[in-house]
């Protein structure tokens, strides 16, 4: 079965009229689009007989560009987040380096080329991966921080209060038991979704009157929206502009309402 003028036309028909389907060996075609990466080189999009039907791949092009950027898909949260959207975007792939849909039938083959460039377009963004390991490399040094903290308090991750929160709803980052039994929480905020998420989770408490006091420590907090930090302010009873001004200054806040 190849790749009839009538399946050529419906791709080029379906996604839009600028994009080229050019035989490049048997059985084997490329899809050209103007779909491209951030430097400008074209998408790969590599359409491969199998049985009845079609691969669409890129032939391991997508890291390899990635690669140009030293982004190492090795890291558990950069594969957890690329199965994401492989998944979301019915492929398959990453770690062999080669993302695919591996069977395709004819008449889905438009649709699921387009699918397919949007998934690479996504696992491409290196922009993203940066800040994804930015945001895991916050979180492992706020978690070895409250490990540290975990020396003089009980320490307790992803705490709820069994009453005020039995269905885990609202969750809270950290939270440490002083010495004189008052329980400060603590909220690690790497961007302006997790700050909302904090103030929604410390408004629930606010309103129960529950007797915590909450800190939020920013991974950065000149990033942030205006209005997401004035959120911020208005709820939490103490903030550090960064895991650095925490480690220098958290324990002795610690200690003064221990007191």
């Amino acid at each position: 079965m190849s790749l009839t003028a009538e399946i050529k036309r419906n791709i080029a028909e379906t996604l839009c009229g600028g994009i080229r389907v050019v035989q490049k060996g048997l059985e084997r075609y490329e899809v050209i689009t103007p779909f491209t990466f951030d430097d400008g080189d074209v998408l790969p999009i590599i359409l491969k007989r199998k049985g009845d039907g079609w691969e669409i791949t890129d032939e391991g092009r997508t890291f390899l560009y990635l690669s140009y950027y030293d982004i190492d898909m090795n890291y558990e949260t950069r594969k957890n987040v690329l199965s994401k959207i492989l998944s979301s975007h019915f492929m398959e792939g990453g770690d062999d380096g080669i993302l695919k849909m591996p069977r395709v039938s004819g008449e889905d083959l438009a649709h699921a080329v387009y699918t397919f460039a949007q998934g690479a377009i996504k696992a491409s963004d290196f922009s993203m991966w940066k800040k994804e390991f930015t945001r895991s490399l916050f979180m492992e040094g706020f978690r070895e921080f409250m490990e540290e903290l975990g020396r003089t308090y009980p320490v307790e991750f992803q705490y709820h209060d069994k009453q005020l929160d039995p269905k885990k709803i609202y969750p809270i980052d950290c939270s440490l038991l002083l010495t004189n039994s008052k329980r400060v929480n603590l909220f690690a905020v790497s961007g302006d979704s997790k700050a909302k998420n904090s103030v929604i989770t410390m408004m629930h408490y606010e309103r129960f009157k529950a007797p915590f006091t909450n800190c939020v420590l920013f991974e950065n907090e000149e990033v942030l929206a205006r209005k997401t930090l004035i959120q911020v302010a208005d709820v939490a009873d103490k903030t550090f502009s960064s895991l650095e001004v925490a480690r220098d200054r958290l324990r002795s806040y610690l200690e003064k309402n221990a007191a």
